[in-house]
């Protein structure tokens, strides 16, 4: 079944991949069917819900420069639902701690995230894991 068998399959698709992300630890799959999702007709909601998601591949992959990139794309959207904002906000967390601009304030584009101090929590979290990915030294708390 494809996202396009049904009216909202290309929002569930982007639901199912971040499930596969962050509770199944698989965000191969995840990236499988995001690029799945991109080959096919996107609504500017759509390709903004598929953006911040594949910013949380990318993140997670260490592979923080491109979700940087990406979770600002999708959070300019106005049409960003508030799950795919709260997915960018965890992506651009986690890439701005990995690259050591956690110091910094990020840059809400257009919007705070929902729910904020949850993203910040969760995304420290799994900073050290992203951090030793991306072959940088853990010398202890980071904040």
């Amino acid at each position: 079944m494809s996202a396009a068998d049904r009216p909202d399959g290309h929002h569930w698709a982007t639901v199912r991949a971040a499930n596969l992300i962050w509770m199944l630890g698989r965000p191969e799959e995840a990236q499988t069917i995001l690029e799945g999702l991109s080959a096919e007709p996107e609504s500017a909601a759509g390709r903004a819900e598929r953006i911040a998601v594949e910013a949380c591949v990318d993140a997670v992959m260490a592979r923080c420069e491109l979700a940087l990139e990406k979770a600002r794309a999708a959070m300019k959207s106005a049409a960003l639902p508030d799950f795919h904002a709260m997915m960018a906000s965890v992506a651009l967390i986690m890439a701005q701690g990995a690259l050591d601009e956690s110091t910094t304030s990020p840059k809400w584009p257009t919007r705070p995230p929902p729910c904020d101090h949850v993203i910040s929590g969760v995304a420290h979290a799994v900073l050290v894991r992203i951090r030793v990915r991306a072959g940088v030294p853990v010398d202890g708390p980071h904040r």
